[in-house]
């Protein structure tokens, strides 16, 4: 079985230091949170009374106004029971407990910002051992919660989320890898439209005519499959879209790589860029120019 230390992280506004919380560090479910100073290169322990967790899923929002970001965390495992819990923090000490709690206790799901205010909950395992395709969504400002606003075409537990889009297209929500109901590793991307709330999967059909030749019927993927079986990796807003790096490959091989959806094309494009060495269960965070001394 993988040892799987999973930790969350916020990304504060531009200038704001990074804080990364919780995670495992064998035996002990942390409850501590860290933040990262960029001009000194060090990280700095802060002290933390919320309860430790596992493979919870964590998030940056607007907490009151745009000036106050927090971090939103989801769910979680702390050696005894999957939590149903909801809370945030802005600094790792106080945390808000007025959220509703979620219908059921989940981890290894992910979370997806649509904006400041508002974030989707995907799949997951739960208490009763089942691969989720729930999905929820919720309103930091109202401190609400709506259950089921769509329903994934499969549960997944372990999988990776991102919102991409590009000039022309909707934007959209990117399901992919993770573990199906068996369990089985899976290669398979699901793809939401936001907008409407439905999913495309599969393979498009489309006539297409070029110049004075018959139309013909062409196949166009819809939701690409990952280049292999892909698990338990980070993922990064980047420009319109975001990157995925490290994560287990086939099941049990770290890896280094780091890919990054185009939406126009529906692929993933293997970047230069590779970790310093395999990692999987991760945290990877984004630093501005801004953050950093000037020479």
């Amino acid at each position: 079985m993988k040892e799987i230390a999973i930790v969350i992280l916020i990304i504060l506004r531009q200038g704001a230091n990074p804080m990364v919380c919780k995670g495992r560090s064998p035996p002990e479910f942390r409850e501590k949170c860290f933040s990262y100073d960029p001009l000194a290169d060090s990280w700095q322990e802060i002290a933390n009374t919320h309860a430790g967790r596992l493979s919870n899923a964590g998030v940056s929002v607007h907490l009151d106004d745009p000036a106050n970001v927090g971090l939103l965390v989801t769910g979680g495992y702390d050696g005894s029971y999957y939590t149903n819990k909801v809370f945030t923090t802005r600094d790792g000490i106080a945390v808000d407990t007025t959220y509703p709690n979620l219908p059921e206790g989940v981890m290894f799901h992910c979370q997806v910002k649509l904006d400041e205010d508002t974030v989707l909950l995907l799949g997951g395992i739960t208490g009763a051992n089942t691969f989720s395709a729930r999905v929820h969504r919720l309103r930091v400002s109202v401190r609400g919660l709506t259950n089921d606003v769509t329903t994934m075409p499969k549960g997944r537990s372990g999988h990776f989320c991102g919102k991409a889009g590009s000039v022309g297209t909707a934007d959209v929500v990117v399901v992919a890898g993770g573990r199906k109901a068996g369990p089985e590793h899976i290669r398979d991307v699901d793809i939401l439209t936001i907008s409407t709330m439905r999913w495309t999967t599969g393979r498009a059909r489309m006539y297409i005519q070029y110049q004075d030749r018959p139309k013909r019927l062409f196949d166009f993927p819809v939701g690409n499959p990952l280049p292999f079986r892909w698990d338990f990796p980070a993922t990064v807003p980047y420009g319109s879209t975001f990157v995925a790096l490290g994560g287990f490959r086939d099941i049990t091989t770290r890896v280094d790589l780091v890919y990054r959806y185009n939406r126009a094309t529906d692929s993933w494009i293997l970047l230069p860029a590779r970790l310093s060495q395999p990692k999987a269960a991760v945290t990877a965070f984004q630093l501005f120019d801004t953050d950093f001394a000037r020479c």
